[in-house]
Formats: C-alpha cells, structure tokens, sequence
C-alpha cells in the first residue's frame, strides 16, 4: 500500500476516442507498406541470399520515448564507430520520433533511411526470416560495456546549435562557465500529455509510485542557488509550477522558448543533473554527466553504468513498519504500483530536508573535491557483490562506473 502523502492525484483520461485513432493509424501504415510492396519483397529477397557475403543488417531503432531513443541510438553509433567488422545497418525509426534533435542527431550519424521501414515490416511478414533485422537494444536500453563513460562524445551538436542554446541561457543572465544543474522531478504528466496526444490506450497510472511532488525539492534547489549554482527545473510537461523564485532558477516547463533542441542540449551540458528516474535523465548518461537519483524505484534498475549516485524511497513492511533490507528491496525490485500493494510494502519519499542533504553532499563531493564522510550508507564493495549478483540484477548490469553509488539508510544494508 502506498502512503506517500506526496503522491500525485490519479488523473483519469477520457479514452473513448482512443480506439478509432489508433485503428486508423494502423491501416494507414499498413497501406503505405502494401503500396511498397512492389519493390520491398524482391529487396528482402536478394538481401536473404546475400546476407553472408554482404553483412547487410535493418534496424528500426526505438524512437517513441527519450530514454530508448538516444540510448539505443548512442549505442549503435559507437559500435559502429568501435566494430571491426564490415557489417553495414541502415536504420529508421519504429514510430514518430519523440525528439527532432535526437533525430537531427542520429542522421548525422547513421545511415538513417525512409525506406528501411517498409523492408523491415516485410522482412518480419516474409516466412524462413533471416537475421537481417538487429533489435534497437539488446540489453533493455543499459549500457553494459561502459561505452558512455569510454566515448561520451559519440554524439554531437553543431556550432549553430551550440550558439542557439548558448544564447538561450544568456537571455536568462546566465554566463559562460557558471554551473548550471538539470532538475527532473517525474509527476505523470507528460506520459498523461502526450499519451493522450497519441491516442495512446496506456493507463500510466501502474507507476505512479514513481512520481515524486517537486515542492519537496525547494530546500534543494535554494541551496543549490544560494551556493550560486543555476537550477533548471527540466521537463517539456508539469503538473505544475515550482514554489520558488531566484534569478538563478528556470522554471522550464512553463517557458515559452523550450524546444527539442534545449531538451536535449541542457542535459548533455549540465554540471551536474538531479532526477527521481525519468527517460530524459539517460541524456546525461550518454553524455557522462554526474547524476543524483534521489526517490528512485526500483533499486535493481540503478544506472550501475554511469556517474551516478542513487537513493531511493524508503519501503517498509506495512504490518510492522520496519524498512526493507537490501535483500528485501532486490527481492521486491517491482514495476507496477499494486505489485508492492499485494505484499503490504508501503512506499514513501524522501523527506525535504533528505533531499537537500543528499543534494549537499553529492554537490561537494563530486565539485568541491570534498572527502566523502569516513562513515556512511553506501553500498560496500561486499554489498555491490550482493546486488549484482542477486537474481533480479542479472542481466541488467555489466561494467561498473567507478563513481557509481547506491544508497540506504544503515539498517537497510543487513541481508
């Protein structure tokens, strides 16, 4: 049972348009592939009989949701940049891209091409399929090699879009070489949004334990500007303003000038980046910038791959009240909000003042070359072993960023 007070009302969409929409779309599309026919079939064919001899692979990379998106896209970008191998993929999207910059981006970089599409949808409809199809990610959209923190570089702006985003900051007072901080708090209502933009069926409503009440992070935004630190608070949608004011805080949802572009250059940019676990927060994974996870669930899915330090909500056993251990959290690692319900875990956010003094503390140790304290509630490299060896770890973690941190309350270490 969740007792989060902070928890977001459930919004109930009205989904009675939902069905014709999506139908719609589906024919349309199928359509567009039927009139390519003519030429798509002989193509899949002849590629068939020369897959060995030519290494020609098709993938349709997953563009609906940012943190698929630029993750899987980086990562077939540096392993087409690192393989040794001949093998040539030519790449489109599976749906409508989420972000035109990521788009922009990924063209520049891969052999990105309209008609792989349709090959690809008659390649699956074809009987005696080959393996000329490659998935967007094998490993679930994780980095497992480290290739981020290797070669965080592997995507780029242009000095017109640098210049761009540049300028927009300035517009706000910012000036070249202050620390500016990304602030991603999720609440809900982009998938809400979006969804229904979409004519999506999904009740996002099984992750709400997910969402965290921004008013809880002002202790940490004003400590973060009275160090003198610029605060954007990140999303493209919000539930709501932010309850603070400060010439040095950028209330992003709610201006006027965000766009695709700043939606991805501000995360690849930032000092630093705060986030409850949210798909944009990837952007700073792939571009190796320093993330603070605070209220995040589950503990299994922690970005072990990046510079990342990790705190999540406190679960309790509803009965007694007693927080979960390690073992416990990892057994109970769960996606789906009545998961944690039917066991009688209680889920709870971290308290304002927990947050801004993991916000403090993360600050100085990573900036101000600040000894982390001799005694703390990290993870030991006794219990990292634990948690990646533990049955809902594996297969999900790989290399191991050496700034990596997971965080819980002493007790919650007993096994």
């Amino acid at each position: 049972m969740i007792v989060d007070k902070h928890q977001p009302k459930k919004r109930v969409l009205d989904t009675s348009h939902v069905g014709k929409r999506r139908w719609w779309v589906w024919f349309v599309r199928m359509m567009w592939v039927g009139v390519h026919s003519i030429w798509a079939v002989p193509v899949i064919i002849y590629l068939r009989i020369q897959a060995q001899q030519r290494q020609i692979r098709l993938c349709l990379l997953n563009s609906s949701r940012i943190g698929h998106f630029v993750v899987d896209g980086a990562h077939h970008v540096y392993q087409n940049e690192t393989a040794a191998s001949g093998r040539s993929v030519l790449y489109y999207w599976n749906g409508t891209p989420c972000n035109s910059q990521v788009a922009r981006m990924l063209k520049r970089a891969l052999k990105v091409q309209w008609w792989v599409y349709p090959l690809v949808a008659w390649d699956r409809a074809i009987p005696g399929r080959t393996k000329l199809e490659i998935p967007s990610s094998p490993t679930g959209s994780r980095d497992l090699t480290g290739a981020f923190a290797k070669a965080p570089g592997v995507l780029s702006f242009t000095m017109k879009e640098n210049q761009q985003a540049l300028a927009w900051l300035q517009s706000y007072g910012w000036q070249p070489g202050e620390d500016f901080v990304c602030l991603l708090v999720r609440d809900g209502a982009y998938l809400h949004t979006v969804g229904r933009a979409l004519g999506s069926r999904q009740d996002w409503s099984y992750h709400d334990y997910r969402n965290s009440e921004i008013d809880d992070f002002v202790p940490a935004v004003k400590w973060l500007t009275d160090q003198g630190i610029w605060v954007l608070r990140m999303g493209s949608v919000a539930a709501h303003r932010t309850p603070f004011s400060s010439p040095r805080f950028i209330d992003y949802p709610f201006e006027s000038g965000k766009c695709d572009l700043l939606d991805i250059w501000l995360f690849a940019n930032c000092s630093a980046c705060i986030s409850t676990a949210s798909g944009p927060d990837s952007i700073a994974a792939v571009f190796n910038r320093p993330t603070l996870f605070v209220n995040a669930l589950p503990i299994n899915l922690a970005h072990t791959f990046s510079d990342a330090t990790w705190y999540p909500k406190h679960l309790s056993w509803e009965k007694t009240g007693v927080r979960l251990s390690l073992v416990e959290h990892l057994d109970h690692s769960y996606l789906r909000t009545e998961d944690y319900d039917a066991v009688g875990i209680s889920i709870s956010s971290m308290s304002p003042e927990e947050i801004r003094s993991a916000t403090e503390e993360f600050w100085w140790s990573r900036f101000a070359e600040r000894m982390r304290p001799s005694i703390d509630s990290s993870l030991s490299v006794e219990h990292l072993g634990l948690y990646l060896s533990h049955a809902n770890c594996q297969r999900k973690h790989g290399w191991v960023h050496p700034n990596f941190r997971l965080y819980l309350p002493d007790h919650d270490l007993s096994v």
